[in-house]
C-alpha cells in the first residue's frame, strides 16, 4: 500500500537516484508532501521495506516542478530521528462527521482538480470551495499521486465514492501553500 506522507521533522532529507547509491536528485523539505512506495521484503522478511530499513522508494516533486521517483536512504541501525516524523497526510485533515461518516476533510485550492472512480475513470472535477474526505493516507497503487477518498462535496452537495481517488496535486505543488488538496497546514 502506498502512503501519502508529510515531512514534519523540521529537517530536509536528500533524495537519491537509487537505493543506497546514485547521485542526489532532489530534496524533501520540512512540511513537504510526498508518497512512500513500499518495496519487496529483504532477506526473507515477510514485511516490505519501509522507513526502518535500507531505503524508502518515493514519488516526489523535484526542483524542476516535475514528478519524479527516488529513494530516501537510511543507514541500517542508524539514527531514525528523521523517519520518526514522517506523518500520514490525513492527520492534517479536519476530522469530523461529514455526510454520515467520521472522516478527514480536505479543502480544494484551484480549479479542475480531477476526481476518479474506482475504475480510474473520471467522476468529476472540483474547484476552490469544494471538499474531499478520506479515512487514511492511502494512495493509488498504479498511479501514486492519487489520494484515496470516500466522499467529495461539490456545489454544496455530498457524493459518496467506493474507493474513489483525487489527484492531490504534486504536479502543482508539494508544500502547504501550494498543494491543491490541503487541510490544517494550508
Amino acid at each position: 500500500m502506498n502512503t501519502v506522507l508529510i515531512n514534519r521533522s523540521g529537517e530536509s532529507q536528500s533524495v537519491s537516484y537509487g537505493p543506497m547509491e546514485g547521485p542526489v536528485i532532489g530534496t524533501i523539505y520540512n512540511n513537504e508532501v510526498y508518497t512512500a512506495i513500499p518495496q519487496a521484503p529483504l532477506n526473507g522478511s515477510p514485511y516490505p521495506v519501509a522507513f526502518y530499513g535500507v531505503s524508502t522508494k518515493i514519488m516526489f516533486r523535484n526542483s524542476s516542478g516535475q514528478i519524479a521517483v527516488g529513494y530516501l536512504n537510511h543507514p541500517e541501525g542508524g539514527d531514525n530521528t528523521w523517519t520518526d516524523y514522517q506523518e500520514p497526510y490525513h492527520y492534517f485533515g479536519f476530522y469530523g462527521f461529514y455526510d454520515g461518516s467520521y472522516l478527514y476533510r480536505f479543502n480544494i485550492r484551484g480549479s479542475d482538480i480531477a476526481v476518479l472512480n474506482n475504475n480510474g475513470g473520471p467522476a468529476t472535477t472540483l474547484n476552490s470551495g469544494d471538499y474531499v474526505c478520506c479515512s487514511s493516507s492511502r494512495s493509488g497503487d498504479a498511479v501514486t499521486n492519487l489520494l484515496q477518498i470516500q466522499k467529495y462535496r461539490k456545489s454544496n452537495v455530498w457524493n459518496t465514492l467506493t474507493n474513489g481517488y483525487v489527484d492531490y496535486g504534486l504536479n502543482q505543488g508539494s508544500m502547504p501553500g501550494t498543494i491543491p488538496v490541503y487541510g490544517t497546514l494550508g
